[in-house]
C-alpha cells in the first residue's frame, strides 16, 4: 500500500533538489568574477561558523540558541544546531570543509590591490586566513562529534580529490 504523506515528502525534496540545481546552473553561469566567487564563500564560511558554533553550544550545554532547552547535555542527539538533525549539521559543515581548506591554503582572492591600499590588503588576507583556520578546526570538531559514517567517507573523498586536483593544477 502506498504512503501519500511520503510521496509528497518524496516530492518535495525532489523539487528541492530541481530547485537548487536550476539556481546552481544560473549561478554558474552568470557570475564569473573570481573576486565574486570567494566573498559567497566566504560568507558560507561565516554561516558555518554560527551552525558549527551552536552545535557546539547544543552539545555542550543541551541549549539551543533559537529554541531554547532542546535536550541533555553530552548527547549526540541534541546537536540540532540551526538545521534540525546532527546528520544534516555534519553534512552541512563537511561540506564547507574544502572551500575552508580553499582558503586557508589559497593565496590569490581575485582582490584588486592599489599602492595605497597595500597594508589594508595585507590586513584583509591576514583576517581571511584566521577565519578559515577557525571554521576549519570548528567544522572538524564538529563533524568529530557528530560521528556521522557518511560524511567520514565523503570528506576523504572529498580531500583525496582536492589533493589530486591541486597537485593538477600546480603542474
Amino acid at each position: 500500500r502506498h504512503n501519500p504523506y511520503y510521496f509528497r515528502y518524496s516530492l518535495e525534496i525532489g523539487l528541492y533538489i530541481f530547485y537548487m540545481f536550476i539556481i546552481s546552473l544560473y549561478l554558474s553561469n552568470r557570475i564569473t568574477r573570481k573576486e565574486t566567487i570567494t566573498r559567497i564563500l566566504f560568507l558560507m564560511l561565516i554561516s558555518g561558523i554560527f551552525v558549527g558554533i551552536n552545535a557546539l553550544i547544543n552539545f555542550y550545554t543541551g541549549y539551543d540558541v533559537f529554541l531554547g532547552r532542546i535536550g541533555s547535555p553530552y548527547s549526540r542527539i541534541a546537536m540540532k544546531s540551526t538545521i534540525g538533525n546532527p546528520n544534516f549539521v555534519s553534512s552541512y559543515l563537511g561540506m564547507l570543509l574544502p572551500i575552508a581548506l580553499y582558503f586557508i591554503t589559497s593565496l590569490d582572492f581575485g582582490w584588486s590591490l592599489s599602492e595605497e591600499k597595500e597594508r589594508s590588503f595585507f590586513w584583509k588576507i591576514l583576517l581571511t586566513k584566521v577565519v578559515a583556520v577557525f571554521s576549519f578546526v570548528l567544522f572538524l570538531i564538529v563533524v568529530l562529534i557528530a560521528q556521522t559514517r557518511s560524511v567520514y567517507g565523503s570528506l576523504i573523498a572529498a580531500f583525496l580529490f582536492f589533493t589530486i586536483a591541486y597537485g593538477l593544477y600546480k603542474i
